[in-house]
């Protein structure tokens, strides 16, 4: 059947291309019912067991962390692997059945652990962080192909409009999330990790069944290379625009981050909301992106990624403020995530389209290694000091402050990135196809 579609699409042109487009959508919305787990659901899980609030955040920011280790090596790893199932393709099949393993026996540990001192003892302790620590080291198995992937499959003439579609079908997943499975947990808090690994299964049959890689381009001496961290460091010094691109991503990575670190534990927490409550007020949040996705996407194709990533930080920089000083109740804190998702999805949209603008072809994977490697490496650094401020202050407000500054950094870093419209990068011979 999915032979047929594609058939069907091939014949009628550029309808092939829109094909993929939504085939890589519906695999994003796999990853991104994941990515819901671990910001809303993970953070609820360890107050069962850990009182600390930087312990909590430590627990986190194991995603950042990964993501500067595993990532970096399967994006480059990606540019030279050949198998019958292409480059690409073989790291969601090891790293997506891997995540739905350890997300479920980390949602099932408050039914193992029932007995409150032993909730607390540290052998249970450590085990909850290894299986946090295999979690996220198998979740960015896939998340480290999914951009080269991108870059493959799509000019860089449509590349914000291919990746525009990956936030649609993640905010309907976060729609499904918040409504349905923040509803169930009311009844069981476990119901929302079996939602989550029903989606990634989904979307893993469509990286089995739908998804076809292009030809890889023959492999260079320079790529036949081990991977090396520091060899792939000095990039950043030969080529300036790699690295403001990479304090770009930086403040990319690190804004979401740590918006919604503790934003399920201020609802239910500081605002006295209830899961259920919670999940209504935040439910607004997928809607804006469903809505913003496109003309984000179209305007970073038109006006320049960066332009509109700049945009982005400044809408996400009065979200952080109305946070600190205006959300009160369930309905302020529902415009309060509206605002964030509307910045959110501009700059995520826009973040693909500028890493690849001056990547050669045959070295996507090396350079979107390079700067998952800088960025996710900074954002590692923001959710214990948010924890930190939390313990200090009792309280998840005046860490927000720190979206504050992050948000400026974005904004003067994005400005002064070279390159506006994707032709500027094509023109210069930086970007193939």
């Amino acid at each position: 059947m999915g032979a047929r579609v594609r058939s069907w699409f091939r014949e009628n042109g550029k309808g092939y291309r829109h094909f993929d487009m939504v085939t890589m959508a519906l695999v994003g919305a796999g990853i991104n019912a994941i990515e819901f787990i671990s910001s809303n659901m993970i953070p609820i899980t360890m107050r069962h067991f850990f009182d600390s609030r930087l312990m909590i955040s430590i627990i986190q920011d194991l995603n950042r962390v990964f993501g500067f280790v595993v990532q970096p090596y399967v994006a480059t790893r990606g540019d030279t692997l050949r198998t019958r199932f292409g480059r690409r393709r073989p790291f969601y099949m090891i790293g997506l059945p891997l995540t739905v393993f350890f997300m479920l026996l980390l949602g099932s540990s408050p039914h193992v652990f029932t007995n409150e001192i032993l909730r607390h003892s540290l052998p249970v302790l450590a085990l909850l962080f290894f299986l946090n620590v295999l979690m996220q080291a198998s979740q960015d198995i896939s998340c480290g192909t999914e951009g080269p992937l991108y870059a493959e499959l799509f000019p860089q003439k449509v590349l914000g409009r291919a990746n525009s579609l990956r936030p649609i079908a993640g905010s309907v997943v976060q729609l499904i999330m918040f409504i349905g499975a923040m509803k169930l947990a009311m009844k069981d808090e476990f119901y929302p990790y079996l939602c989550s690994a029903g989606l990634a299964a989904f979307g893993l049959s469509i990286v089995v069944f739908a998804i076809r890689e292009k030809p890889a381009p023959p492999r260079t001496s320079a790529q036949a290379e081990a991977y090396s961290v520091v060899k792939h460091a000095r990039m950043l010094i030969d080529n300036r625009e790699y690295l403001k691109i990479a304090i770009v991503g930086s403040v990319g990575l690190a804004m979401p981050a740590a918006f919604g670190l503790f934003l399920s534990l201020f609802a239910t927490e500081t605002l006295h909301l209830s899961k259920e409550a919670y999940g209504q007020a935040a439910w607004v949040g997928p809607v804006i992106v469903l809505v913003a996705a496109l003309p984000a996407g179209w305007l970073a194709d038109r006006v320049g990624a960066k332009n509109v990533i700049a945009l982005a930080f400044s809408i996400q920089l009065i979200a952080a403020l109305s946070i600190m000083f205006f959300a009160k109740d369930a309905f302020t804190l529902r415009i309060v995530i509206g605002v964030n998702a509307f910045g959110g999805a501009f700059q995520g949209v826009a973040m693909l389209p500028l890493i690849f603008l001056h990547a050669p072809a045959e070295d996507r994977g090396k350079v979107f290694g390079l700067i998952q490697f800088v960025r996710a490496f900074a954002a590692t650094v923001v959710s214990p000091l948010i924890g930190l401020i939390a313990d200090l202050t009792e309280g998840y407000r005046a860490g927000y402050s720190i979206c504050v500054g992050l948000a400026l950094i974005g904004i003067v870093a994005a400005l002064l990135t070279r390159g506006g419209r994707p032709a500027e990068g094509a023109a210069a011979g930086a970007v193939g196809d």
